[in-house]
């Protein structure tokens, strides 16, 4: 999403933009995929960018905290570059939150581009509870407390 959004928009300026998108790891997604909800929101404006910048450079930290044996995530070090020049154009990772967030569920009718920080985690934590139970683990982690809330839920009502 962060490399379709550097092909089709000049959102952090024109030379970072260009020397950003060039050096990307990754390809933008096929022209279908252009009108993704996460990519509409992310070409939304520049806090959203960066945000999903540092969320994407936390999630392969946390592979690696994880996995530590396997090899570092090649986007990694493009992605550290992103942040970097994020700062340097004064968008610290200390921004504050988008005002909304996308959501790209399987449920049609949730799915959106303007949902409230607080509806986007419960949409998902309940899209992951529900349709990704099968693979769900914390290797190197507990189970997080929302996780273990819902499966107290759900089996009181069973």
């Amino acid at each position: 999403m962060l490399c379709t959004t550097l092909a089709q928009e000049k959102i952090i300026g024109s030379r970072i933009c260009d020397n950003l998108h060039s050096s990307a790891p990754c390809k933008p997604l096929a022209a279908g995929m252009s009108k993704h909800p996460c990519v509409e929101w992310t070409k939304k404006s520049v806090i959203n960018f960066n945000y999903l910048a540092r969320l994407a450079y936390a999630l392969c930290n946390e592979h690696q905290y994880r996995y530590p044996l396997s090899a570092e995530h090649e986007h990694m070090s493009w992605l550290k570059y992103l942040c970097e020049e994020l700062d340097d154009l004064g968008y610290p990772v200390s921004n504050p939150l988008p005002e909304v967030f996308a959501v790209a569920v399987k449920d049609p009718v949730l799915r959106t581009t303007s949902a409230p920080h607080y509806e986007a985690v419960e949409l998902y934590r309940n899209y992951y509870f529900q349709d990704k139970y099968a693979f769900a683990t914390w290797k190197g982690r507990p189970e997080p407390i929302w996780w273990l809330q819902k499966e107290v839920d759900y089996r009181s009502i069973q």
